[in-house]
Parts: C-alpha cells; structure tokens; sequence
C-alpha cells in the first residue's frame, strides 16, 4: 500500500510571497491548510484563486486585530493579530496531525503548544531579528535623518518582552528555511543551532519580459521600493549628487511604495529626479524597461525581489551583500555585489557602467539570462525537496 504525502500547515499574515509555499506544497499534494487572515477576501475581491478555499483556514480574530491595527496603529493590534493566527495553526496541525510551517514572526505561540511528535519548521522571511535592530540602531546613529523611517520597521516598534519572543522562534524549531545566504549568516550570528537550509526565491518571467536595450547619452538609474533607510536610500542619493558634481549625465528614477521618507530625500539636491508613488503594475515594467541599472543598496533584506525582476528585465543591478544579491548576481559579470554603506563604490560602479556602454549591455543580457534559473517552479522542487531530506 503506498504511503500518504506528508501534510503541511502553513500559517502567515497576508500576501506574503503571493502565497508561493503554501502553493508549492498544494501543487505537490502536500498542503493540508494555509492558515491567514485575508486570502478569502482575496479569493472573491480580486480573484485570487491559486488555492482553492477547502485548504484555506482563516483566523477571524486575526482579521479583528488586522483591522484594529489599520484603525489606530498600535503595536499590540499587530502583535495580537500575529498570535491569533499563530494558536490557530497550532490546534489545526494538533487536530489533523500535520507538520506545521510558520513564517517568521508567526511561529513562536504556536510553537509552545504544537504536539511534540509534530514538526516546528520556521521560515525565515526576514534575517535574524536581534541582527536586524543592531544594524538599524547603528544606521540610526551614523544618519540620525534616518530615525524617522526605522523607527518604524518592526524590529524597532516591538517591546523588549516581544522581541525577546521573536528571538526565540528559530531557536525552539527543527529546521528553518530562508530564501538568501544571508538570511542564514544572520542566524547563525545569533548562533542558532536549528539547521538551516536557502531556497531562493523565482521570478514570474511572463509578468517581467526581457527588454532590448540601446546605449544612451543620459545612464537612467532605477530603484523600487520604500524610500527609507532600510533600503540604503541615504547612500544612493548621496552617491547620485556626488557623480553629478562631476558633470556624468544621470537620471534617477524612484517607483516608491510603502514607507516614504522625505527628511532623507530633502538632504540632498539631485538634478534629473523622478519620484513615482503606488504606481500600477503597468507603469512599473514601463519604468524598468526606461532604465539602463537599477541600484538597491539595502542594509538589511531577507530576499529583496526587485532584483530577481530587474535582472529578468534585462538590467544589470547593483545591490549590497545584506541582500540576495551574493545568490544572484556573479559580481562584475551581471551585476555587482557591493558592501553596505558606500556611496563611493556605488559612484564607481555606475562611472564604470557610463565608460563602458557595450559592457553596460552585455551584463543586462547576462543578468536576463541568469533570472532564468531562478523559476517559481525551481522554488517549489527545493521546497519539497527540502523538506523530503528533513
């Protein structure tokens, strides 16, 4: 008699990662529940449909701390609304026997009460937490400009008796997996003796289509995400003014979402700024189609998406090793891999990229084809894969 796939419950809050675990596993026969918030809403608002409802569990406390926070903003929602969701993937795994998945801030509740024959499996979707609120407290005190938008990142916003919790999710599971190298580096940091595997993330490559380039007068620079510090905003717009000073013709796009920190922004005076908000997705592909090199020079990502979708565009892409850059990008053939917090080497490496046009060229073709490796499909077989050998 050939034995039944192993079942997995997978609890988060959200959209995260367009759902792909929990995806995976159902693609593979191996979903049991995703446990969340918000996805039955999707599910009829805006037809999201990659799972049908029978696998989904939705924590109605959940949703009540979910609106409660949208409605005042206080921590506690948040952190009540991560609980919810937390216990109720614990008893759904307790009652169905089913090995339970939690994404980081989701695990630790759950952990505490989960049938101990039953498997705790975090994923790591941000770096380490006691890592990040280092990183950010330092970035506080070298830009004190920069405290306004960290003090919102949720490392910072937490009470010291909830983030001692957090610290303790991957300590209490049997495996953690992460989507970068250096989301793991950041663990072992902390010297978390779980094992720890890296599945990288895919790109949707219909959604991010190759674009042939031509060499410009004007290098058109690109970065898409929140304006804020944790992206390195500060060293790129500090490494934009500097490299116009030196009469090099340079155009910055910025496609924000999310956190928007003018304070840094009003630092500096760069000519030939454009600043585009909540754009929709159409205008976001038109916006790296219009770019030669996108730049993210984050302090701190447990992935960083942009990337993977700029290089599929066929853009060579600068980005920091505190990101998934070092999984991505073979430094000086697609792209560079640079350290945090240089705003000279981000000048060098787009002076580099300005000299040397048909070089420009040739690592965004190379960048295109190395994103082609990086498939959700590819993500899903490591997943299961993964967790076969674990």
């Amino acid at each position: 008699m050939s034995q039944k796939p192993q079942k997995y419950i997978v609890v988060h809050s959200g959209k995260r990662d367009d759902y792909k675990v929990a995806e995976g596993l159902y693609d593979a026969n191996h979903l049991g529940y995703l446990v969340t918030d918000d996805y039955i809403f999707r599910y009829y608002a805006k037809k999201q449909n990659s799972i049908p409802l029978n696998h989904i569990l939705t924590s109605y406390t959940a949703v009540f701390w979910l609106l409660m926070y949208k409605l005042t903003k206080k921590q506690f929602c948040q952190v009540n609304k991560d609980k919810a969701l937390s216990k109720k993937a614990a008893k759904a795994a307790n009652k169905y026997q089913f090995d339970l998945i939690a994404y980081s801030y989701y695990g630790l509740p759950a952990f505490d009460i989960l049938n101990p024959t039953l498997k705790k499996i975090l994923f790591q979707l941000h770096p380490q937490p006691a890592y990040i609120k280092r990183l950010f407290e330092e970035e506080i005190r070298l830009i004190p400009a920069a405290e306004k938008s960290l003090s919102q990142e949720h490392e910072l916003k937490n009470n010291d008796n909830h983030f001692k919790q957090l610290n303790l999710e991957a300590k209490k599971a049997d495996l953690v997996l992460c989507a970068s190298s250096f989301t793991k580096y950041t663990l072992e940091q902390e010297e978390i003796k779980t094992g720890i595997e890296v599945i990288p993330y895919g790109v949707n490559l219909k959604d991010y289509p190759f674009f042939e380039r031509k060499n410009s007068k004007t290098l058109k620079i690109l970065f898409v995400g929140s304006l804020n510090q944790r992206k390195g905003i500060y060293y790129l717009l500090e490494a934009i003014e500097k490299i116009q000073k030196m009469d090099y013709d340079v155009e910055l796009t910025v496609v924000g979402r999310g956190i928007f920190d003018k304070e840094i922004l009003d630092l500096f005076s760069i000519k030939k700024l454009n600043l585009k908000q909540n754009v929709s997705f159409s205008e976001l592909i038109a916006s790296y189609k219009n770019s030669d090199v996108f730049v993210l020079p984050s302090i701190c990502e447990g992935f960083a998406q942009v990337i993977l979708e700029a290089m599929a565009t066929g853009l060579p892409v600068i980005s920091t090793n505190h990101t998934s850059a070092p999984d991505l990008i073979s430094d000086g053939v697609d792209g560079f891999v640079i350290p945090i917090r240089n705003s000279d080497i981000i000048v060098d490496k787009l002076i580099y990229l300005i000299e040397k046009p048909a070089q420009r060229l040739k690592m965004g073709k190379l960048a295109f084809g190395k994103s082609q490796q990086f498939t959700w499909e590819r993500f899903s077989n490591k997943l299961i894969q993964c967790l076969n050998e674990n």
